[in-house]
């Protein structure tokens, strides 16, 4: 997990025809909006009819790699049971030097019966391919890494084998994917720099970073090290409102990279119309920091030059300064990778904007770990949440949230009356809170 967030885009091969994949590659390429492009490994289309047409997914990354020059390429995720794991390590290290250290290596144990069933490529039982996909992983870290490479399993053998040249990274990022607790993700912990969440839901998102990090401890690594990413799936009849809160919920929740992933039938229409908001969100977090650095400046120092990509100031001066010798800010949202870390390098007040004790939990654990960084205590940053009261709010709703607020650490409850607001309610609330709390 990192402080940056990316938004990523995926194409699969399947149902689309190759000018229009490397259309929309190049179009992410040259936009300064998406970080990597992803496709995936299936022979047999996974959405719609299954005969229909379905490019294999190393040659066209191949092909999308010597077309592109910026953004990164990989595949998500490549099933092991597909081709030996030393052939796999041979093609990831020459498409590392064929995209000059941009590939990243998509790994799972695969799942496709279909297919496999059709080309005679023994899947097996789940115990099976999970057995296959710890030995496959052995052996292609060690060829990636290592000069020689012996290794003798159930699946696999290689005596002295190598892999020559190695890619210009000089530790091929892996990403594996899946959210099994026995087998997946203890292979995460141990051998991938991402991690991929097939889709996204808040607790079990939750509940699957806790045990990622179990077994990180277990193996003495940094939870931290691991790029977290997970999907969001763009129909035909998506609209942008859609597509925008599930990134923001996303990246509030602490995913690292949204990976914006159309469905066929993908238009170079769909895509443009899609880019633009996105490009438009990324600009706001930009212009926010920005903004806070030069406010903060301008508060508290004599003169203020700063220039940045929205704002530019030179000895710039703000007179009168006010009587409080640091002004206090407030800073709202839970976003984990932008706003959480102005938390804790400016506010001295934080709003979660509604209540709820889970979410808090992870929310402050986040806000900690970005206080640690900057040498920062916590204890100094005042918390408020909100309690909503609505016309019809009874009053036993509203103590009962109030103590769950005070009890779960929140320093500051704000009485929210939402319209229409009346004399008669704010009163009544009023007394109620003079009665029962003060």
């Amino acid at each position: 997990m990192g402080s940056d967030f990316e938004i990523a885009i995926k194409v699969a091969p399947h149902h689309i025809e190759w000018e229009m994949m490397l259309w929309a590659a190049i179009h992410a390429d040259t936009s300064p909006v998406y970080s990597d492009f992803w496709n995936f490994d299936h022979f047999y289309p996974i959405y719609g009819d299954s005969s229909g047409p379905c490019l294999e997914s190393w040659v066209t990354l191949a092909a999308i790699a010597q077309a592109t020059s910026r953004i990164r390429v990989g595949c998500m995720v490549n099933g092991v049971h597909y081709r030996h794991p030393a052939v796999v390590a041979n093609m990831a290290s020459g498409l590392d030097i064929i995209s000059d250290g941009r590939f990243e290596l998509g790994l799972g144990a695969g799942w496709n019966e279909e297919e496999s069933g059709a080309y005679g490529i023994p899947l097996g039982s789940l115990t099976e391919r999970f057995d296959r996909f710890d030995e496959a992983l052995a052996v292609i870290v060690s060829l990636l890494h290592k000069e020689k490479t012996s290794f003798h399993g159930k699946y696999f053998s290689l005596t002295e084998a190598l892999n020559n040249p190695k890619g210009p990274q000089d530790k091929l990022p892996i990403c594996i994917g899946g959210t099994g607790e026995r087998r997946t993700l203890p292979n995460v912990a141990k051998y991938a720099s991402h991690w991929n969440l097939p889709s996204y839901e808040e607790t079990l998102f939750a509940n699957k970073l806790n045990s990622l990090k179990f077994y990180c401890d277990e193996v003495e690594r940094d939870l931290n090290e691991i790029k977290i990413s997970t999907h969001i799936f763009v129909e035909e009849s998506s609209d942008h409102e859609t597509i925008l809160k599930q990134l923001r919920n996303q990246q509030e929740g602490g995913i690292d990279q949204s990976i914006i992933y159309f469905q066929p039938p993908v238009t170079k229409e769909k895509i443009m119309s899609v880019t633009e908001p996105l490009g438009s969100l990324t600009e706001r977090f930009d212009r926010f920091d920005e903004a806070l650095a030069v406010i903060v400046s301008l508060l508290h120092k004599e003169k203020t030059s700063f220039h940045g990509k929205y704002f530019s100031l030179t000895e710039a001066l703000n007179n009168p300064k006010g009587p409080q010798d640091k002004l206090p800010i407030c800073i709202g949202g839970t976003g984990e990778r932008r706003t959480l870390p102005n938390v804790a390098k400016y506010a001295s007040h934080w709003n979660l904007p509604s209540y709820e004790e889970t979410l808090f939990a992870n929310k402050l654990n986040s806000l900690k770990f970005y206080c640690d960084e900057v040498e920062r205590d916590l204890n100094e940053i005042k918390i408020s949440t909100h309690i909503f009261v609505e016309e019809s709010s009874d009053h036993e709703t509203i103590l009962k949230q109030l103590r769950n607020q005070q009890e779960g650490g929140i320093d500051q409850s704000i009485i929210y009356f939402q319209p229409p607001v009346t004399k008669e309610k704010i009163m009544s609330v009023t007394e109620l809170l003079c009665e029962s709390v003060l």
